[in-house]
């Protein structure tokens, strides 16, 4: 092996035998269903209809005949666009969308928790534990007393 293979290997040896741009490209798929649809992405992202739907289906480059791709920066603004951290559109998210079913907060999304060290996990977990037995201590007003209260 050439050292100029090193890289291309250790990048598809690190993201399940995905290609960047093939991750790119389903992260961005993620983004166009929660924008919904194509159009709705390319007005939040400020770019053609064309533009996103050629980055999404990875259209030839008709100078060079090469699949379309997107560089690292268009990547970061279309994070920063999105309200993505820095990165997001580089990662594998397919298996995390695979259980989200069960994840309780669709506010914060899995892949942003699923960053965190072990010891920051826990933190939050022990906080979460307090704030459910806080809240669920505390004592119902009673339908006869709702008046009372107000």
């Amino acid at each position: 092996m050439s050292l100029l293979q090193i890289p291309i290997v250790s990048q598809w040896l690190s993201n399940d035998g995905m290609l960047i741009d093939d991750i790119r490209r389903a992260n961005l798929a993620s983004l166009a269903k929660e924008a919904g649809g194509v159009g709705r992405l390319a007005e939040r992202l400020e770019r053609d209809q064309s533009q996103v739907s050629q980055w999404l289906n990875a259209s030839k480059n008709s100078a060079t005949g090469t699949p379309r791709g997107m560089r690292a920066g268009t990547c970061r603004f279309i994070e920063k666009k999105m309200g993505k951290p820095e990165g997001w559109l580089d990662i594998n998210h397919a298996d995390a969308g695979t259980d989200s079913g069960n994840w309780p907060f669709p506010r914060l999304p899995q892949a942003d928790f699923d960053r965190l060290t072990p010891r920051q996990k826990e933190a939050i977990e022990d906080w979460v534990i307090s704030q459910v037995k806080a809240f669920g201590a505390s004592p119902s007003v009673k339908s006869d007393e709702a008046h009372k209260a107000a």
